[in-house]
């Protein structure tokens, strides 16, 4: 993995690790960073690493069931979803 891939991937990681973020908030933090800011596809692709090494998941709203529901992925609703940590991403964290 390339340094800066594996800086966005830590960035995604330190996010997600208290609670619940949208794709659209969790892409609006990572392209206006001051410092050293990520575009867009640099974002988008080291979240579909960690989807796809389940380190995150993504999640849905069900409106009837008023809750985050696992959700497919990649999906064609991409900026309705949300995404959370999953147990082994949560072992990314202690590292």
């Amino acid at each position: 993995m390339q340094h800066r891939q594996s800086e966005t991937v830590r960035f995604i990681i330190k996010a997600l690790a208290d609670d619940y973020e949208s794709a659209e908030t969790l892409a609006n933090y990572f392209t206006n960073q001051e410092k050293q800011p990520f575009s867009r596809a640099e974002f988008d692709q080291a979240l579909t690493e960690l989807i796809t090494g389940g380190y995150v998941q993504a999640f849905s709203y069900s409106d009837t069931k008023k809750k985050l529901v696992p959700a497919a992925f990649p999906s064609t609703a991409y900026d309705s979803l949300w995404f959370g940590l999953t147990s082994k991403g949560n072992d990314l964290l202690e590292k």
